[in-house]
């Protein structure tokens, strides 16, 4: 990719030329320190703390991907001028999606930092944003780098209103090929991506992505062509509940309930409680959510798994229930697990799923509690 070649290529490169002047001479922290032993090297570690070396790309990403830096923003500072080019040119290498390198941003509060650190890294991200809209040869899809800056911000509302600006026909095929790709969560009224940044309000970042999709770009959906059938995917999302599901144009998806990530494991120093008694542990349980529209009649949906400190988390779904119920994590970082149940529609069944007392009580349906293994 030429960046010069293009007035939006040109944006672009004078943002990132932008970021390598501002961010010169930025270390690590001189005290920051990482575990050897899963993140890399002490002679890693001291790179980071040295200005303006280039990294080697599996360092670079270790080091953006890293969730437990003692001073993130200042590691954001040290990497950004070489990371903000590996992302243009798609060279970053996420688990998941770039929704990631988006919450890396949010874990260095760059937003909080001061005008001359915040301005260029606030240009940068609109003018990827930009790029990707408008350059043919963009390197990563528009709907990716969106969801980077989303993450990155917390809103879709500055990148959104930066589409309504971008009115030619390759802006609106980056619409449309958005909407194919993000449809299927959306309806099953999740995001498009599982939100990193604990910090975000999800459901507020989706009914700003909801509302501006039945807005604006349904008239440039129509305008431009878009398929039918994807016009009307988008039409439903105005629609809850079995208006939703019993729609003559509701696609047919199926969601899969209990679709489950990895579990951290309660720390060693809290492995253990009195005999007898609930266990309080301070953990993030990501359980996923399960997706509707799925018709629970008497199904039975079980969590039993043993963790390395000892214990086993019993969550049961079971029971009567009509319609799609997606199960949220909610945990307290030293209390008890809470969990969320949230209807079709959207609304929040605050104590529908909750932590139970007395580790021997069988629970009613959708119960959820700890005990020993």
């Amino acid at each position: 990719m030429h960046l010069a070649d293009h007035p939006a290529r040109r944006r672009l490169s004078a943002a990132l030329d932008n970021l390598s002047s501002t961010f010169r001479g930025m270390t690590a922290h001189p005290d920051e320190y990482n575990c050897d032993c899963h993140w890399g090297s002490a002679e890693e570690l001291a790179l980071l703390k040295t200005p303006d070396v280039e990294l080697e790309p599996d360092l670079l990403n270790r080091a953006w991907q890293a969730v437990d830096w003692f001073d993130h923003a200042a590691v954001l500072r040290r990497i950004l001028p070489q990371f903000a080019r590996a992302l243009v040119a798609g060279q970053a290498d996420p688990l998941f999606g770039l929704e990631e390198a988006g919450s890396s941003f949010a874990r260095g509060r760059w937003q909080q930092w001061p005008d001359e650190h915040a301005g260029p890294v606030r240009e940068f991200l609109h003018a990827w944003w930009a790029q990707s809209l408008t350059d043919p040869d963009a390197a990563v899809p528009a709907h990716e780098v969106l969801a980077a800056c989303a993450e990155a911000s917390g809103s879709f509302r500055p990148w959104l209103a930066d589409w309504e600006k971008q009115t030619g026909s390759l802006s609106d095929l980056r619409l449309t090929e958005t909407a194919a790709a993000w449809e299927y969560e959306l309806l099953g009224d999740n995001m498009p991506w599982d939100v990193h940044w604990y910090e975000l309000d999800e459901e507020k970042m989706r009914a700003e992505l909801v509302t501006w999709l039945l807005g604006h770009a349904t008239v440039r959906l129509r305008e431009s062509g878009a398929p039918a059938d994807l016009q009307h995917r988008i039409r439903l999302l105005g629609l809850t509940g079995e208006a939703r599901w019993t729609d003559p144009h509701w696609p047919g998806h199926r969601y899969t309930a209990g679709r489950r990530l990895p579990v951290m494991p309660p720390a060693p120093a809290r492995s253990r409680p009195a005999e007898g008694r609930p266990v309080p542990l301070p953990l993030v349980l990501l359980l996923g959510r399960c997706r509707g529209p799925v018709l629970v009649e008497e199904a039975e949906e079980q969590l039993d798994r043993r963790y390395t400190g000892g214990f086993r988390f019993a969550l049961d779904l079971g029971g009567p229930s009509r319609g799609a119920v997606a199960a949220e994590p909610s945990a307290q970082p030293l209390g008890e697990l809470g969990l969320r149940a949230r209807a079709p529609g959207g609304e929040v069944l605050r104590d529908a799923v909750h932590a139970q007392d007395d580790p021997s009580t069988p629970g009613s349906a959708r119960a959820g509690y700890w005990s020993p293994a």
